[in-house]
């Protein structure tokens, strides 16, 4: 009885001191994903080797659309449609100081700046527009400034250059801006400063054309584009516009450029005698040799991943399943079940 009282006393006085002892600290995630699991969209974590799964949003609001930064520090993304931070393990969640609705928010290759969609009314019509937020300053500048007068009524799918001086961006461009049905259309590929200068048309195409999802490559030389499932490449000066596969050997659902800038990675299927495979490819932009990294004989179809850094491991979806393989196709592993919707797949920078 007399050793239970001591340790009681000895609780108070633990109990009593003037230490703070600070919270353990979550495991820091090394794959972002944003997924459906709890009803709505959350952005969650896990490590290479499948611990540390984590719901790191866990809220009623939509959260989607996650960027991380250079440093791997933090995750810029969007809450609720509005631009939201936190630290890499869901920690010190704040709103930034944009008090309006946006999508697609991308981040610089610096960290210094975000560039987003948002959209206003004018004259009764929708203007998509892109902005960029300053992220020392706070300062935002509408980059587009679309206008009825011009036709120029939606800027879509902004990529930044790796040195962060030129943005390539799609324009709708309707032929007819005071007709309310706009009948005639065509989309084009434009360059600019990331300041908002210089606008450069660069390509020139037939209506209906929708190029999507534009990105830099070898230096920014060149642009690399998907138009329904086949990529194109053209020249930064608007030369030389060319498909990558004119025969349709392949398909591509989903695509980036690996970090050397040399190589196309895609998602997509390969027809070859009447087989079908899916899988993700490797593409060379000089030689044109493409390399097949993970392959299946039938759908559904790789779509979500994405390359780390040093641009030597894939981390990839199929099925409910995250897996990781090496970019030589060698060590393929699965990381963990997750819910079959998963997207927008990020590997963290180390």
């Amino acid at each position: 009885m007399k050793k239970i009282f001591l340790l009681y006393l000895a609780c108070l006085n633990f109990m009593s001191c003037d230490k703070v002892f600070d919270p353990i600290p979550l495991r820091e995630p090394e794959i972002i994903f944003v997924s459906l699991e709890d009803g709505d969209f959350d952005i969650y974590g896990v490590s290479f080797d499948g611990s540390g799964y984590l719901n790191l949003t866990n809220n009623d609001f939509s959260d989607s659309d996650p960027v991380i930064s250079p440093n791997g520090d933090e995750i810029f993304y969007l809450s609720d449609n509005k631009l939201a931070s936190m630290k890499i393990n869901g920690t010190n969640k704040k709103n930034l100081a944009v008090s309006r609705a946006v999508y697609s928010p991308v981040l610089s290759n610096s960290g210094e700046f975000i560039i987003f969609g948002d959209f206003s009314f004018k004259e009764g019509h929708e203007i998509d527009d892109i902005f960029k937020y300053d992220l020392a300053t706070k300062e935002i500048i509408n980059l587009t400034n679309g206008n009825l007068t011009s036709g120029n009524l939606e800027n879509w799918y902004p990529c930044i250059s790796p040195d962060d001086k030129k943005i390539v961006y799609r324009v709708t461009l309707m032929s007819n801006a005071t007709d309310t049905t706009f009948a005639e259309f065509n989309s084009e590929l434009f360059i600019m400063d990331s300041n908002g200068q210089n606008h450069f048309r660069l390509t020139s195409s037939d209506k209906y054309f929708t190029p999507i999802h534009p990105k830099f490559a070898k230096n920014s030389e060149l642009v690399v584009f998907r138009r329904a499932r086949e990529l194109y490449m053209i020249n930064s000066d608007g030369s030389n516009m060319a498909k990558i596969f004119p025969n349709r050997e392949y398909r591509c659902r989903k695509f980036k450029i690996h970090p050397d800038g040399e190589r196309i990675i895609f998602a997509g299927s390969h027809h070859e005698d009447a087989s079908h495979y899916t899988g993700i490819f490797s593409y060379q932009i000089a030689t044109g040799e493409v390399r097949e990294i993970i392959t299946a004989m039938a759908p559904p179809y790789f779509v979500e991943f994405d390359i780390s850094k040093n641009g030597d491991m894939i981390v990839y979806r199929y099925r409910q399943n995250l897996y990781r393989i090496d970019f030589d196709g060698s060590n393929s592993h699965r990381i963990s079940n997750i819910y079959e919707l998963a997207t927008d797949i990020y590997i963290r920078p180390f």
